[in-house]
């Protein structure tokens, strides 16, 4: 009598036998033939003007060699009918691996992709904020492929995911009070970046009144250098939301007032030629805008002036104005007008 069992355990057994010489054959095919596929696809890239498109092939290879081999094993298990029992549970693991390499493939691109262009970005600029970007900028990047990634293998296997996001939306929030200063300085420091305002080199000054030079602007902080040679640390978040004063822009051109006094009684127009004169000796005051000495008011002890004049540049301005004030002095002395000291004129009167 005809036995339907064992007929169908030899179907099976074949079937079985067909599919693990198909997979052996298709694991030992898969690494040579990737290979070479690698290796006309670099002979292309090469000829190529930019090599992102070598990077991208050489760092990717591995993992669609590990796609192609998980992708041929979930086949292999599918039609092989082995491990019936145990198929279901398998194909569940392997596609969770599958969807891990595509994330982390994509992740890989991005970060080929944020680590050229960035970078070359970041050589064009004096600052060093966003040197230190680039590597928050991929931190992040790996982070969200990881998180949406595991949501979706967490799917598969019939977790909810409704639960699982809001426990990430509170975990979010504790998080967020917990670091809001440290996150507040980092976005106030990608502000600064993108308004461009100042770069390292130019001399600002802040809310505080403190003037010094920009040192290096980081992630977190910026630094000044003020004139006694201190190093001011100022948060990005707080700078973001100064006043700021930037000597540089929109040219560092640096215009420098003196005010000085003189006895009532002088001349007012001889005052203002000598000063003039003084001021049109000296080297480093510019032409243009013209240097002027104004007569500012009728002071208390003195007839008060002021005499203003520019700089080609602000680094000049502090010793240009320190000469200018001794030569001020000087021609108000040979002219023998009197620079008078506060005085009171005091009358009494008799009874």
């Amino acid at each position: 009598m005809f036995d339907i069992t064992l007929l169908k355990e030899a179907i099976l057994s074949q079937k079985s036998l067909t599919a693990l010489a198909a997979f052996v054959l298709y694991t030992i095919i898969l690494g040579p033939l990737t290979k070479f596929l690698q290796f006309l696809i670099l002979k292309i890239t090469h000829q190529t003007k930019t090599n992102f498109d070598t990077l991208i092939v050489k760092r990717l290879y591995k993992w669609a060699f590990y796609f192609l081999l998980l992708l041929g094993t979930k086949y292999a298990f599918i039609y092989s009918g082995v491990l019936l029992k145990y198929v279901d549970k398998l194909i569940l693991i392997l596609d969770s691996l599958i969807i891990l390499v595509l994330f982390y493939s994509l992740y890989v691109f991005l970060d080929i992709f944020i680590a050229y262009y960035g970078k070359k970005f970041a050589a064009k600029t004096k600052s060093t904020m966003d040197d230190s970007l680039i590597p928050l900028v991929e931190k992040f990047t790996k982070w969200f492929f990881v998180i949406i990634a595991l949501l979706i293998i967490f799917s598969k296997w019939g977790v909810d995911i409704g639960a699982v996001l809001a426990g990430l939306g509170i975990a979010g929030i504790a998080i967020g009070f917990a670091v809001k200063d440290s996150l507040a300085n980092i976005f106030g420091g990608i502000s600064l970046i993108l308004d461009k305002n100042f770069k390292v080199g130019d001399k600002i000054k802040i809310d505080s009144g403190d003037v010094g030079v920009i040192e290096d602007i980081g992630l977190r902080s910026t630094k000044l250098k003020d004139y006694d040679n201190h190093l001011i640390i100022v948060p990005n978040g707080k700078l973001a939301n100064s006043k700021i004063v930037n000597y540089v822009k929109p040219n560092p051109k640096l215009k420098f007032k003196i005010d000085f006094g003189v006895e009532y009684g002088v001349d007012v127009d001889k005052v203002k030629k000598i000063i003039l004169k003084v001021l049109e000796k000296i080297e480093m005051i510019v032409d243009e805008p013209e240097p002027s000495v104004l007569f500012k008011e009728m002071g208390d002890s003195a007839l008060i002036f002021t005499a203003r004049a520019w700089v080609e540049n602000y680094e000049d301005a502090f010793m240009t104005k320190e000469k200018a004030t001794c030569e001020i002095y000087k021609a108000l002395n040979k002219a023998k007008i009197v620079i008078p000291y506060p005085q009171i004129d005091v009358h009494v009167k008799k009874r």
